[in-house]
């Protein structure tokens, strides 16, 4: 299954319109999508939390090590299906795309859509994801005071020197993943062929689809009547500019 535009209906004037997505959009639907997968995973969390004998109170002493483990596996599995299910099913959309109009888009037909989705999202959180299964199941082989403790370790909230070794690992983790989110965020906003590192190695690209109806149509603006130009068969029109050729790319 592959990521397919809308396709032309023949002996119609009306054609599927897009451009390259701003960074801005992306950046933005990415925000809108974050924070609902986050609203949804601290919500099943505090459930989670307020079941054992501390108490939503004391969050970060659970009396029963394994409510951590069981966290950070279903903060994984909804991650997972929000950013992968669902635009492998929706042909490359999620909520924020839908509500800035995007979608991914897969450059190459042949290969499997969800592998280049698992590729685009493996640098953005499943580093993450990763590190706090592992955080789980370390905290879950603990005692509840021990665990306690090394949770106010790794957020600094504790001067205490044992697992030095551990909390360094996880801190690291945290840190690479920080570091990379924050590349791709700056490498999309100044390539000016908006497309970072992420769509390169996905073999992905992020479209703008435009209302045809609209008043941005720019019927002299189409790629497609250069014979020198690309447009890796994307069907419809395109709408171009010196900033968001897709024949650039």
């Amino acid at each position: 299954m592959s990521a397919v535009l809308p396709s032309i209906v023949p002996n119609e004037n009306a054609k599927a319109r897009y451009a390259l997505a701003k960074a801005s959009n992306r950046i933005f639907a990415r925000v809108l999508d974050s924070a609902i997968v986050l609203i949804v995973a601290i919500g099943i969390s505090l459930l989670i939390v307020a079941t054992d004998q501390s108490g939503i109170k004391a969050a970060l002493n659970l009396h029963q090590t394994w409510r951590y483990f069981l966290i950070a596996l279903l903060a994984t599995i909804i991650f997972t299906i929000y950013f992968l299910v669902v635009p492998y099913l929706t042909n490359g959309r999620t909520l924020g795309f839908l509500v800035f109009k995007l979608r991914i888009y897969n450059l190459i037909a042949t290969k499997n859509f969800f592998v280049n989705l698992l590729k685009r999202e493996f640098f953005l959180w499943i580093i993450v994801a990763i590190a706090n299964v592992i955080l789980g199941i370390v905290l879950c082989a603990m005692s509840p005071n021990d665990a306690h403790i090394f949770l106010t370790q790794l957020t600094l909230a504790s001067n205490e020197k044992t697992n030095q070794a551990t909390i360094a690992i996880f801190q690291v983790l945290y840190a690479i993943a920080t570091l990379l989110l924050i590349f791709v965020i700056i490498h999309m906003c100044i390539n000016n062929k908006r497309r970072c590192f992420i769509d390169h190695i996905s073999d992905t690209v992020v479209i703008k689809l435009i209302d045809v109806s609209g008043s941005d149509l720019q019927p002299t603006a189409n790629p497609k009547t250069s014979k020198s130009r690309r447009n890796y068969g994307l069907p419809g029109e395109i709408i171009a500019g010196a900033e968001n050729e897709i024949d650039s790319l």
